[in-house]
């Protein structure tokens, strides 16, 4: 092992992942053609040759004046060949050179680099212009500081044109070559100790490395200037996310756990050990105008090596088809076997104006967000895209996956134009903007996991809502949002062991997302086991502190077993998030119920009374406070009532336990049989609702 200061050199050509895509035969000549030139000028500038991944090559130098010598002749040979392009990226700093192979956060800050270079361009650090400067017929135009991932400092990136010659038309190496005999000599005995290691290496057992089987995708750099570049990085992240989770056996982290991950001094070995994947996948998107410019790079965090590396440059309509197959060059390198053209989710490819692309990307961003005031806001965005491309599938898409995870909100919104609160309303909205959404787009996984819930908590009808939920994953067998509430279907039918595995799945792919965590405790409720519910509870405290979901959880686990105090403290927190919320009074109104203060909970209940003239209020809730009550008939009233108007929670009650005083009644075993839920006994007061 052999550590020094080198100047390591990137090379990487242009558009060779499309031109794969278009030409193989082609694409083979033009990569032979890139090795043979950069080898060439490499031996030329006493240069030694590391690596090539695809069409990627790396080499150290022992100074910087050879390593920008080689990639200026590169460039002055490719621009007589006017065959295909490279871009350069060339830094200064302290690497280690251990069996043929190079590391160390030179690498690093090069491999960075380099993505920053226009096609025909040699990018630079700092340390190595300043190395370069006094050089005659040599400039460097300042591209400014950059701000580069996984490196502490900001490092001035500069461009660099001219030309040097190679090291024996320079004078100072004329002054070497006296020196030349000596180590030629010695070379020769070198060379013969030399060969005899090489053929004791190539007859060593070869062990083949182990594929790369898991990534996370860090959310990528946004380089533009502008506001919407921050939201095409961020809707770049998420469809190269969800694009590698249609592929083959790759498991992919979802979004939710790489965000964390944005501002990190983390190394990459750190974060994805951390997550506990092989691979990282990281980059860059750069929007000028209405061009993109999109660069990712695969690393084996297992090694901390670069496998493979690609820039791409487009109008920014043609966005949804690079995303496809950025996703197609990445499966390609880590060996994952991929569907045959025309690849799954085509139909979400063809190209969109810019303008309702921009829209889509705030809707999205607003989408995820997955708060009271920032769901109107995605709605809005959603329109507008329907607006300007009425026969693109994004819009519909999106509008859809509100409206069908309005059953899963632990807040209401007032009524209005953009938002119905009446269930069958918000269902019917869901509906159809899924159905076109599939008119337009067959293979969209997100459209079938929308009319699954629009089936599972509109119609009740379990056997459809579990052929969409099956079709969902097998169109995005990578989606944690389908696996999850797939598992809720499978929990209200009893079949809690197959709803565990399905909960256990989206952990896996997203878990830092504080509703898979409690979709897990929930679970547990229902099965009866309270303490390993407590457990998942506190994990979601640890993820999302305040976390208003959590909150109700908590509450209505305390109230099941006698800790009212507890639960009444909890629910100052929920209310002051989401004063005059009607989930979160009735579920307050329940817990002076069974704590004994009935006069308190009637007090609450006509404070719902009153909010029911602007909001949404649940028979359910009313019902589940009369229950605390001990009024079973006004209880039964409720919930009748709740399945003429079809009510989110009626779902629930087959395994939600505030309901066990109720479970002797007739009238509620027919209750059961109108939604089509499985029968079950009374298993004690553990109670929890939703996502």
């Amino acid at each position: 092992m052999e550590r020094r200061l080198a100047a390591i050199l990137f090379t990487d050509v242009v558009g060779y992942s499309t031109l794969m895509g278009r030409d193989e035969a082609a694409a083979r000549r033009v990569r032979t053609r890139h090795e043979s030139l950069v080898r060439e000028q490499i031996t030329r500038y006493d240069g030694q040759w590391i690596e090539e991944k695809g069409d990627e090559s790396l080499s150290v130098f022992p100074s910087a004046l050879q390593a920008v010598g080689c990639a200026l002749a590169i460039q002055t040979e490719l621009a007589r060949e006017a065959g295909f392009q490279v871009r350069i990226g060339i830094h200064l700093g302290d690497v280690t050179l251990e069996d043929g192979r190079v590391y160390g956060d030179g690498v690093n800050v090069a491999a960075r680099i380099y993505p920053l270079a226009e096609p025909g361009e040699i990018a630079v650090s700092g340390p190595v212009h300043d190395s370069i400067k006094n050089q005659p017929g040599v400039e460097g135009v300042c591209k400014g500081e950059q701000t580069l991932k996984n490196v502490a400092a900001p490092v001035v990136v500069r461009s660099v044109t001219g030309a040097l010659g190679p090291p024996d038309a320079r004078p100072h190496a004329r002054a070497a070559a006296s020196r030349t005999g000596f180590w030629t000599a010695t070379g020769l005995a070198v060379a013969v100790v030399l060969i005899g290691l090489l053929v004791l290496w190539n007859s060593r057992p070869q062990v083949e490395s182990t594929p790369i089987r898991s990534v996370a995708v860090l959310p990528l750099d946004d380089l533009s200037s502008d506001e919407v570049g921050g939201y095409l990085s961020f809707g770049m992240t998420e469809a190269l996310i969800t694009e590698l989770a249609k592929l083959g056996d790759l498991s992919v982290i979802s979004r939710t756990s790489v965000t964390p991950y944005e501002t990190t001094d983390l190394s990459i070995r750190q974060i994805a050990a951390e997550l506990g994947v092989d691979g990282i996948i990281e980059g860059s998107v750069l929007r000028s105008g209405e061009r993109v410019r999109v660069t990712a790079q695969l690393i084996d965090a297992r090694s901390d090596t670069h496998i493979w590396a690609e820039s791409y440059d487009r109008d920014v309509g043609d966005v949804l088809a690079l995303q496809a197959e950025l996703a197609r060059a990445i499966a390609h390198e880590v060996q994952v076997k991929v569907s045959p053209a025309p690849a799954v989710g085509a139909g979400s490819a063809r190209p969109i104006s810019p303008a309702a692309y921009e829209a889509y990307l705030k809707g999205y961003y607003f989408q995820m967000k997955r708060t009271r005031e920032d769901t109107l806001r995605a709605v809005r965005y959603f329109l507008k895209v329907i607006e300007l491309e009425p026969n693109h599938p994004l819009g519909y898409s999106g509008l859809a996956d509100e409206y069908s995870c309005a059953p899963t909100h632990s807040w209401s919104l007032v009524s209005s134009e953009l938002w119905p609160s009446v269930p069958h309303e918000m269902i019917a909205r869901a509906r159809s903007n899924a159905q076109r959404a599939l008119e337009l787009d067959p293979a969209s996984g997100p459209a079938h996991t929308s009319i699954a819930l629009v089936h599972l908590f509109g119609n009740w009808d379990w056997s459809a809502a579990e052929a969409e939920f099956l079709k969902a994953l097998e169109l995005s067998p990578g989606s944690a949002w389908a696996h999850s509430t797939y598992a809720y279907l499978l929990a209200f039918q009893r079949r809690f062991d197959e709803a565990i595995v399905h909960v256990e799945r989206a952990r896996a792919l997203d878990p830092l997302r504080v509703e898979t965590t409690m979709d897990m405790a929930a679970l547990q409720v229902w099965m009866g086991n309270r303490d390993e519910a407590y457990r998942f509870w506190m994990e979601a405290e640890e993820i999302m502190p305040g976390y208003a979901g959590l909150h109700q959880a908590v509450i209505t686990g305390f109230c099941g077993t006698e800790r009212h105090a507890e639960a009444l403290a909890v629910l100052e927190g929920a209310s002051a998030k989401y004063p005059e919320d009607p989930p979160i009074i009735g579920e307050t109104a329940y817990c002076h119920a069974v704590a004994g203060d009935a006069p308190r909970a009637r007090e609450l209940l006509a404070e719902l009374d009153g909010l029911a003239a602007t909001l949404y209020v649940s028979p359910v809730s009313l019902a589940m406070v009369h229950v605390g009550l001990g009024d079973h008939d006004r209880a039964f009233e409720e919930l009748k009532r709740g399945i003429r108007g079809r009510d989110f929670l009626l779902p629930y009650i087959g395994v939600d336990g505030t309901w066990d005083p109720l479970r002797a009644d007739p009238r509620f075993s027919e209750l059961l049989d109108h939604i089509g839920l499985p029968q079950a006994s009374a298993h004690g007061r553990d109670r929890v609702r939703g996502i």
